[in-house]
């Protein structure tokens, strides 16, 4: 019927209900067939597993409806057959508001609709889906990091990336960020897309971030790194906390307050802004618990730049859970494939090996020590110490492994050390694992060539 507009034909409910339509005027009608869920089947629930159930026409995805212990209207995707949770949406719209004698529909382009009164619609913008966080998160080498929700928050609103293209599988999470790094945090932040038309500064040409410059500067975002004449954005530059305070405040909008929060931006240029920026509630001090200070004159780490960003913006910050401690998938067994391959652990080695692998897999690898307890107690002290470890990098970045408690039996001491990698990796990567015992001044490498096909990353330039 060309009076009404199809807005889902693969949403049914547990009863087989057909497709929804949506009319020009804004009521929404049910097809021939379609079952009308009433309102009262959508009492507040509290949680996902006393939802309403909703199949995709082959059964392969459940779509639930639920409350958020605020009555707000939400929608969890998931898997049937493994009961993973894979995309969730919130809304502002109550159930209060929210009669659903009209039926449930997936929308247009990117919009899905939850229900609707006489005179309104409930529609969720799934432009803003959130992805439940991966076990251990988005990057291998955050895991220690107090500042990994926000990371995974930026990450999942797509301000940043990563820091290591084209695998994107770290942060840099204690990298100062530079004034063009900046620039780009806040053009994706922000959205700005307009350039200004010209050439503001001549010192970005060839920068990969230029176009996020000149974006920042038509914004009024930035003026320049050297005034009056502001002829530089000196894109290399470090952002120093003050400096970020200022970026903050004018993309933001906060207004300075007259109060005095901290006691060492006293005279600063930046002052105003840093005040501005904790009234807002984005900076709480950079000595906790007391948080007297600032330290506006120290450089921002990527990691704290995350947390600005991610409490400037209002992201949800989940809860990140813990990387497991397991051993899933494919064994890659370094040691003896150095074995194999003739490698000696002389000191000062450097075993190169190749592996091919699909999907996840996982490290698992250590030290042990025998004549465990022939040794002296400074000896065994020695050993449970950092003085004996391993470091591994991933593309070049350190990965946060995962320690296995120390054992000792029968006659030897046992030092292992996990990590899971998940199977989104694709491409070719190099692992590299450094075996140190500072007691006898050794180390022995081995750097292991990992072939690895999965769905692969988003290849894009880093930040």
């Amino acid at each position: 019927n060309s009076d009404y507009v199809i807005v889902a034909s693969n949403i049914w409910d547990a009863d087989g209900a057909e497709s929804f339509a949506l009319s020009p005027d804004g009521n929404v009608v049910a097809l021939a067939g379609g079952k009308k869920l009433r309102s009262d089947t959508l009492k507040s629930t509290g949680n996902i597993e006393n939802g309403v159930p909703l199949f995709n026409d082959d059964g392969s995805l459940l779509y639930t409806l639920y409350d958020d212990y605020y009555s707000n209207v939400a929608v969890a995707v998931s898997d049937p057959a493994s009961g993973q949770l894979l995309q969730r949406w919130t809304t502002s719209c109550r159930w209060s508001r929210v009669t659903l004698d009209t039926p449930f529909a997936k929308g247009v382009g990117s919009s899905m609709l939850i229900g609707a009164t006489e005179d309104s619609l409930c529609i969720i913008d799934t432009d803003t889906v959130r992805t439940a966080p991966r076990d251990g998160g988005r990057f291998f080498d955050d895991d220690a990091s107090i500042h990994q929700g926000a990371i995974d928050a930026i990450a999942a609103a797509g301000i940043t990336k990563g820091c290591n293209p084209p695998y994107q599988s770290a942060y840099c999470p204690d990298e100062p960020v530079t004034r063009a790094q900046m620039a780009a945090f806040l053009v994706r932040a922000l959205g700005l897309s307009d350039t200004g038309g010209g050439n503001s500064f001549v010192d970005d040409d060839g920068s990969i971030f230029e176009s996020d410059i000149e974006r920042l500067a038509a914004s009024g975002i930035t003026r320049g790194c050297n005034p009056p004449e502001n002829t530089k954005f000196c894109p290399d530059d470090i952002v120093t906390r003050g400096q970020m305070a200022a970026f903050l405040v004018r993309a933001m909008g906060y207004k300075r307050p007259v109060i005095n929060i901290f006691d060492d931006d006293n005279g600063s240029v930046f002052e105003p802004d840093i005040d501005a920026l904790a009234s807002a509630g984005v900076t709480l001090g950079c000595n906790p618990p007391w948080n007297f200070a600032f330290c506006p004159d120290q450089p921002v780490t990527r990691a704290q730049m995350a947390t600005f960003l991610s409490r400037a913006l209002k992201l949800i910050q989940d809860e990140i859970p813990e990387r497991p401690p397991t051993t899933d998938g494919f064994n890659l067994d370094v040691r003896d494939k150095a074995a194999d391959a003739g490698c000696t652990r002389a000191n000062g080695e450097i075993c190169e090996i190749t592996q091919t692998v699909t999907g996840e897999f996982y490290l698992h690898t250590g030290v042990v020590k025998g004549n465990w307890y022939y040794l002296t107690d400074a000896q065994q002290i020695d050993f449970r110490s950092d003085k004996v470890r391993i470091e591994v990098t991933f593309d070049g970045r350190p990965l946060d492994l995962i320690t296995i408690p120390f054992i000792s039996q029968s006659t030897s001491g046992y030092k292992y050390w996990t990590f899971q990698f998940p199977e989104w990796l694709d491409g070719t990567h190099m692992l590299e694992i450094r075996y140190i015992d500072e007691t006898i001044n050794y180390v022995w490498t081995i750097r292991d060539t990992l072939i690895t096909t999965g769905p692969g990353y988003d290849h894009e330039a880093p930040l």
